[in-house]
C-alpha cells in the first residue's frame, strides 16, 4: 500500500483549467486541462500533453457558479508529479501559496 504523504483534504472540483509554464514551454503554450480536486496545498489535474516535474507553472481555472456566472481564477505552482494516463496525463501541482477555504 503506498503511503499517504498528504496533509490536508482533497476536494472534488469540477473546473476546467489551462496551464502556462513560466519557464520552459515556447511561446506561451497553453495546455488544456481538466480538474480532478484541490486541496489547500495542491491541485489534481488531466491535462492534454506532459509539461514535466519542477516545471513552473500557471494554472487558469475557469469554473461557474450557482447563477452560471463564469468564474475565471490564477494560481501558481510547480509539477510535483506526472504520469500517462490514457491518452492524457495525470498531475499533481504543489501551489506556490496556500488557498483559504472557509466553512460555513
Amino acid at each position: 500500500m503506498i503511503e499517504e504523504k498528504r496533509l490536508h483534504n482533497r476536494y472534488p472540483f469540477l473546473a476546467t483549467a489551462s496551464l502556462y509554464s513560466k519557464t520552459s514551454l515556447k511561446e506561451n503554450k497553453k495546455i488544456a486541462a481538466f480538474v480532478a480536486n484541490i486541496s489547500q496545498t495542491g491541485i489534481g489535474l488531466y491535462i492534454s500533453d506532459a509539461v514535466g516535474p519542477g516545471e513552473k507553472i500557471t494554472v487558469e481555472i475557469t469554473s461557474t457558479d450557482v447563477t452560471g456566472e463564469k468564474i475565471v481564477n490564477y494560481i501558481e505552482g510547480m509539477i510535483a508529479w506526472e504520469f500517462r494516463c490514457g491518452n492524457h496525463f495525470c498531475a499533481g501541482i504543489f501551489l506556490s501559496n496556500e488557498l483559504l477555504f472557509v466553512q460555513i
